[in-house]
């Protein structure tokens, strides 16, 4: 499951970049990317915390799962953060060589 949050994003975003990054500046771009990368920490902190605290009280599965889906959340806006950056840092790299 982990491989799959990791993968999906950023795969999406290399597929679909050349339909839509001449409509994003590239200062969104790395903007976007920048938000999505604080996001993921503060997501996978919640979840973490909240894997934690439900690990010390009672084994309730349904929170332990959410705390779980929370780090998959966030490791998927690293995924599409970490991609975004490259792709749109590579990009602005190729234009400025021309």
């Amino acid at each position: 499951m982990q491989f799959l949050s990791n993968q999906i994003p950023g795969l999406i975003v290399k597929l679909t970049a050349p339909y839509w990054f001449h409509l994003v500046s590239y200062k969104r771009r790395i903007l976007m990317a920048s938000i999505a990368m604080g996001l993921a920490c503060f997501l996978v902190g919640c979840g973490g915390l909240f894997h934690d605290e439900m690990a010390d009280e009672e084994k309730n599965k349904s929170n332990q799962m959410g705390g779980l889906a929370l780090e998959l959340l966030g490791v998927s806006f690293v995924s599409f953060s970490c991609n975004l950056g490259e792709v749109s840092i590579l990009c602005d790299m190729c234009i400025s060589s021309i």
